[in-house]
């Protein structure tokens, strides 16, 4: 795979077999492009980033149900946008965006060329883990 890959909302999972595990690895795909392109993460929350992305990929769908690719691809793309010029290739997704996707982003995107947002966005998912891995002592 190329960096810079487009996704469709069904690649994504949108649709009644939005469960299946193909959806879930092409979501863990979507993200790790977007890695590739945000700024580096601090040493702390990159070591968590694998396990965190496994995890919102996996069992996003459980929430989302039959719009988990258009929930999905609508938080990435509010991410890519919150990192503006951060993200190395946004003119390239600006100008690659669905006239509703630029719709929905004029109204839910609050700010632009955030340097933080990839972190943010990478220690909110934290709330994706399983709880049974959580807090899990290790000393």
């Amino acid at each position: 795979m190329k960096c810079g890959s487009t996704f469709t909302l069904q690649q994504l999972g949108d649709g009644p077999k939005h469960n299946a595990p193909c959806y879930a690895t092409e979501r863990a795909k979507c993200l790790h492009q977007v890695w590739l392109r945000a700024p580096k993460l601090p040493l702390p929350v990159e070591n968590n980033w694998l396990a965190y992305k496994f995890a919102f990929a996996k069992e996003c769908n459980r929430v989302w149900g039959g719009s988990t690719g258009t929930k999905f691809l609508q938080k990435i793309n509010l991410l890519i946008a919150s990192l503006g010029i951060h993200y190395h290739g946004h003119e390239e997704v600006k100008a690659k965006l669905a006239p509703q996707a630029k719709a929905w982003l004029a109204k839910h995107c609050e700010s632009t060329d955030q340097p933080r947002a990839f972190e943010d966005f990478v220690v909110g998912l934290q709330v994706w883990m399983p709880k049974s891995l959580q807090n899990c002592p290790t000393g």
